[in-house]
């Protein structure tokens, strides 16, 4: 009966952990690393649809950090720097949804002396429970709010 044997010491450890939002709704594409510019002392990976992520080859004392546009993140039941030494699972962060704001306007040229109406739009969004759940805009005077529930239904209020 053939057999598997080791060969050598593993040149570092496992560090494993999950990002999800303030509601527990995993966060995909964040990026967990230690921020280093260095190659040799850069540590990183990916969040999968799940949330998940894995660093291999660890060592040492580690600060870890996640990235994504349009979030902050807190450490969840761990402090940085990291010293490791083993293995480590549940090394995880809890996403913050921070608000975007955009401004739009219906054209990009206008002619000094043009009696054209010109409309500019402020758009406010934040990430909730998975989507991108409210909008609002504005026009001049007029006040539009826009709700997107995940029904693929935009539902729309108007104020005059």
């Amino acid at each position: 009966m053939a057999g598997c044997a080791p060969v050598g010491e593993p040149a570092g450890y496992r560090i494993t952990g999950r990002v999800v939002d303030t509601n527990g709704v995993p966060l995909e594409g964040v990026r967990v690393d230690t921020g280093s510019a260095n190659l040799t002392n850069y540590f990183g990976g990916y969040t999968d649809s799940d949330g998940a992520y894995v660093i291999v080859n660890a060592t040492g004392d580690i600060t870890l950090n996640a990235f994504k546009y349009g979030f902050t993140f807190m450490n969840a039941g761990w402090i940085n720097p990291l010293s490791v030494t083993n293995d480590m699972a549940n090394i995880d962060f809890v996403a913050i949804s921070m608000p975007t704001v955009s401004l739009t306007s219906s054209t990009n040229v206008i002619l000094e002396n043009s009696s054209d109406t010109v409309f500019y739009f402020v758009t406010h969004r934040r990430y909730e429970h998975g989507l991108y759940s409210e909008s609002l805009s504005f026009r001049f005077g007029e006040c539009v709010e826009r709700f997107h529930l995940g029904t693929g239904v935009d539902q729309w209020i108007q104020y005059n």
